[in-house]
This record gives C-alpha cells, structure tokens and sequence, in this order.
C-alpha cells in the first residue's frame, strides 16, 4: 500500500519542461517542483491546455516516489486506469489536485489500521 502526499501548497501548477514520451516510467521534468514533497505522489498531466480549455483526451494521471531536482521521480503512467500513457508536450500544464488515489490510499491506511483490509 502506497500513501501519495499532498503538494504543501495549494493550486499548484507546473509545466512540462521536457516532453513525457508514452512508456517513460524513470522520470518527468518540471519548470520547477515548488510546493511539492519528496514524498510519493500524484500529478495529473494535461486535464486542461494552455488556454484552460479541458482536454479530456489527453488528460493522464500519474504517480510518483519523489523528486530529484526539477523532475519527479518513479512513474506510474495512467495510475488510476481513466485514461492512457500516452505523450505529452514541452509545456503541458501538470497539476496536483485532490484525487481518489490519494483519498483510496487514506481510506485503505485506515481500515489496514483496525484489521479491516
């Protein structure tokens, strides 16, 4: 069971400073990770464009393990089964909403706790 951590800021929003390339597991690279743990995590890539238009097509979520520099670390592609690995753009809005990973990994902890797994 893996606990995914909250980005110690709100509304966080970051962009893709690299393109992410379907099946790349090693790491994504961030114009900046300020605000985020090195704690594992999630991270949705592409919900909406530069315009703030949602884009439900290419929208990934995704998991991490950590951060090293500007990128994050030991990914799970497409995390929560919605959508697909696929590629993402230099420039891609990546943002750390509030998620059922997380949430499912709080509730699972818990009921882990009281012997009820």
């Amino acid at each position: 069971m893996t606990i995914y951590y909250p980005p110690t800021q709100n509304a966080i929003q970051k962009t893709l400073d690299a393109q992410l390339l379907e099946g790349i597991t090693a790491s994504m690279t961030l114009n900046n990770v300020i605000g985020i743990a090195n704690k594992p995590g999630v991270c949705v890539v592409d919900f909406v464009d530069t315009n703030n238009k949602e884009t439900p097509t290419k929208r990934e979520y995704i998991a991490f393990t950590g951060v090293s520099g500007n990128t994050l670390t030991g990914l799970t592609r497409n995390a929560d089964g919605g959508g697909t690995d696929q590629d993402h753009s230099v420039g891609a809005i990546v943002q750390f909403p509030p998620d059922i990973l997380q949430q499912k990994a709080i509730i699972d902890g818990i009921l882990a706790e009281h012997g009820q797994d």
